[in-house]
């Protein structure tokens, strides 16, 4: 029995993580750091700040209510031999990203609290393919979104320094399943479900060097396992006879690795902005749901993240008082490690890279931005050669976003 359930589970986890999770940003949040390429920690100041800087927070002039519309999508992920030797993946998703919320409370002219919500990781994605020729069949689908929800609280030290925290209650949800038949003969399907709840703090600081010149900094220390649940079942059939393997009330662990960014910006305000981001990831190695199954094995979910470092660079053009524009440029390296036949759990290793627009209208009490959000990529990924064996194949992935934005300022 355990020889029989080694070698389904080589194959059972076959491109079960398949594509972009090795990725931190297949979009940008925010308003302006949407447009700018996510080019936001020296220059945040408004609810995005509680995301990308909180000491960012504490330079917001009054008291807002911030709302980015649902974000509204393209993905596409293509591997070669992916499902069997000749037999690509070829999936194409339209995504709806869910609406985030923000408000900042002006107590003082030191102190500023917020409460914000982000969803800065989402994939859903469906599939059927059909070879009748050879009789093989697959059925796949993927749903995973996570939600960013907590308190910010910033302090102005004087007019140049300012500190802020936010602490996030960081939920997840995954829902995995693939079906596959081959050859009319022999299939196999598994279906991983799970939720997970942890905390997760960073802490901020924004320094304005002159009147135009400022410098921003946050530590992001990983992400602390609270609760969570799964559960795992693996189903192998051959010629009338069949064997499941179930797994209820597994552990998870949904681990954000540590993280260090660094920006500088220059801005004349109403006027013109240039900003430069590094976002440095740390490494991760965790079992993201592992439990006993009905005969005392144990199945274990891996997850290995590589450590990375991204950029973000952005421009803002006032086209007249109250229209800006802004543009922007960011890279999304895969941190997933390299792809390996003997490790198939793994996310596909695509590095992408990404351009972001959009224009935007002011007024006293309002901002309102519309945008779009671009990004590809291509890397490795594990399929199938000609003799049937596991192998490294070649991998595909884009994206294409419209974002909306809006704020009041009372």
């Amino acid at each position: 029995m355990k020889r029989i359930v080694g070698g389904l589970l080589l194959l059972a986890l076959t491109a079960s993580a398949q594509a972009g999770e090795g990725n931190y940003r297949d979009y940008i949040l925010g308003e302006r750091a949407a447009g700018m390429g996510g080019a936001a920690v020296a220059l945040a100041s408004s609810v995005e700040a509680c995301y990308f800087n909180p000491g960012g927070l504490a330079l917001t002039p009054n008291s807002t209510v911030s709302l980015s519309a649902s974000i509204y999508g393209f993905s596409r992920y293509e591997s070669q031999d992916g499902w069997a030797p000749g037999q690509d993946i070829d999936v194409d998703s339209f995504l709806v990203v869910p609406t985030t919320f923000g408000s900042v409370w002006k107590l003082n002219e030191k102190w500023r609290l917020a409460l914000s919500a982000f969803v800065p990781d989402m994939a859903r994605s469906n599939d059927l393919e059909a070879y009748t020729d050879s009789y093989d069949y697959y059925k796949y689908n993927k749903d995973d979104q996570t939600l960013w929800l907590g308190p910010t609280a910033a302090v102005n030290f004087d007019k140049r320094f300012s500190l802020g925290l936010s602490v996030f209650g960081v939920y997840r949800t995954f829902s995995w399943f693939r079906d596959t038949i081959r050859s009319a003969q022999y299939g196999w399907s598994e279906d991983i479900k799970y939720h997970d709840l942890s905390l997760l703090a960073i802490l901020g600081a924004h320094y304005q060097l002159d009147p135009n010149w400022t410098f921003g900094l946050t530590i992001q220390p990983p992400s602390l396992h609270v609760t969570g649940s799964g559960e795992y079942l693996l189903k192998y059939s051959y010629d009338g006879g069949y064997l499941v393997n179930f797994v209820d009330d597994a552990d998870t662990e949904n681990t954000v690795p540590a993280q260090v960014a660094a920006g500088i910006a220059y801005s004349e305000p109403g006027r013109v902005a240039f900003a430069l981001d590094l976002i440095y990831h740390f490494s991760a190695d965790y079992d993201r749901l592992k439990g006993e199954d009905q005969f005392g094995l144990t199945w274990n979910y891996p997850i290995k993240y590589k450590a990375v470092l991204d950029f973000s660079l952005g421009a803002e053009y006032y086209i007249t008082e109250r229209y800006p524009i802004r543009a922007g440029f960011f890279s999304s390296l895969s941190a997933a490690p390299d792809a390996d036949p003997t490790t198939s759990s793994y996310p596909a290793h695509i590095n992408k890279y990404g351009l972001t627009a959009s224009i935007g209208r002011e007024t006293e009490n309002t901002t309102f931005n519309l945008g779009l959000n671009y990004s590809w990529g291509s890397g490795d990924f594990v399929g199938w050669n000609d003799e049937g064996q596991l192998t490294k194949v070649d991998a595909d992935e884009s994206f294409l976003y419209v974002f909306v934005g809006s704020s009041y300022f009372f």
